[in-house]
Order: structure tokens, then C-alpha cells, then sequence
């Protein structure tokens, strides 16, 4: 499926990324489900203002899924999933609208991950993260969530290392309080691979910001 030039305009890691996908075996019409994906959730994010740093907000789409390629996670829906694991948290597409469109095993994945609204029952950070981490803790190991959880500790793990790479040491500072809880809720064997590159980039930030309180965020 050839790529916009808007897409690779905006976008260079995407192009890397499809090349990756062309080597996985996918079928064709796999890859077109995954780029409209990819270009359904660029442009929504797009239309909020939404930002990775200085970066267009694709980007960090785009290393969400390189990570699950890298660790050998190559099935379409869970790919899709991750190219749309913002869009009902942060956008105003809908749970049905993304079931009109997608894999509903991509959609299913996308409605764990996604963090619940600002309220009385979640008025902060702190009260996000505790709830989240009791639902990836109460998840059975089968397909569905496994493929959740999957993309979760991909999203992790680009935060993680982009906010080490980027020199953003209070998003640093607050991996690293959340690391213990959170890997602890999501860790299961047959996501060892990613669980793992999760924990070197905690140890490599633990050691750059060793000097650091790492408890600001508690």
C-alpha cells in the first residue's frame, strides 16, 4: 500500500514501521486496515492539537507499534490496536464508531487500555494509575487481554524511553515512581519480552536520575 505524501511528510518513522510490516506476513488486506488505522488516528489526534514533544502525535504511534514488531507481536488487530490506543481517551471518536471501522479484537484492546474519565472516583493522576493498575491485574491470560496488555506495556515503554531520550525529567521521575505497581500488574510470561525491555529502560533512567528524589511523584 503505497503512503502519503503527507504521511511520510509528517510522519518519517511510519515508513520505517511499513517496512517492517511488509516483512511480517501480513496479508494485503491486513496492511490496509492497519495504515487506515494509522491515518484514522493521526488525523483525529491532528484535529485536537495533540503533540509527542515537538513531534506530530503519529510518532509516537508509530514507535508504539515498531516496539510490537520488534518483540515479535505481528498479528493485524493487535497492530491496529496500538495505532488507536489513544482515540477514546483523547479524541472524540467513539467505541462504536472504532467497531464500524476496525477488527473488533483491536477495538476490544483499545476500551482496556483506555484510562477513565477525570471524576469524583478519579480526580488525579495518582487515582488513574490505581485504578488502571487494578484492571491489568484482574485480567485473565487469554487472547483478549493479553493482547491489551500488550500494547499497554508497548505504550510504556515508548513513554519511558522517549522521556529519557528527550531529557523530560519530571515524566522520567514519574515512570519510575509508577514502575514497581505497574510492571507488577502487567506482568505475564508470555509477555516476558516486553516486560523485560520495559525493565532496562527503568534501570537505565534509575541510574541517569539516580541522584534524584524518585519519590516526588508519591
Amino acid at each position: 500500500m503505497a503512503l502519503s505524501a503527507e504521511a511520510l511528510y509528517l510522519d518519517p518513522v511510519w515508513l520505517r514501521v511499513s517496512l517492517k510490516l511488509q516483512s511480517v506476513g501480513l496479508t494485503t488486506a491486513e496492511l490496509c486496515q492497519i495504515h487506515a488505522a494509522r491515518e484514522f488516528a493521526a488525523s483525529l489526534h491532528r484535529q485536537v492539537g495533540q503533540r509527542y514533544g515537538t513531534y506530530p502525535y503519529s510518532v509516537h504511534l508509530a514507535m508504539v507499534v515498531e516496539v510490537l514488531l520488534d518483540a515479535g507481536f505481528v498479528d493485524a488487530a493487535t497492530l491496529q490496536a496500538a495505532l488507536l490506543h489513544d482515540v477514546l481517551e483523547d479524541t472524540q471518536a467513539s467505541e462504536h464508531l472504532l467497531a464500524e471501522m476496525f477488527y473488533r479484537p483491536a477495538v476490544d484492546a483499545v476500551v482496556v487500555v483506555t484510562d477513565p474519565p477525570k471524576g469524583p472516583d478519579c480526580p488525579n493522576r495518582k487515582a488513574k494509575v490505581a485504578i488502571m493498575n487494578r484492571r491489568f491485574a484482574g485480567l485473565p491470560e487469554d487472547e483478549k487481554a493479553l493482547r491489551a496488555l500488550a500494547v499497554k506495556l508497548a505504550d510504556r515503554i515508548v513513554n519511558q524511553e522517549f522521556a529519557l531520550a528527550n531529557g523530560e525529567k519530571r515524566k522520567a521521575l514519574m515512570y519510575l515512581n509508577e514502575h514497581p505497581a505497574f510492571v507488577a500488574s502487567v506482568r505475564r510470561p508470555s509477555l516476558q519480552v516486553l516486560v523485560s525491555r520495559l525493565e532496562r529502560g527503568y534501570q537505565e533512567a534509575l541510574d541517569t536520575y539516580r541522584q534524584v528524589e524518585v519519590g516526588l511523584y508519591g
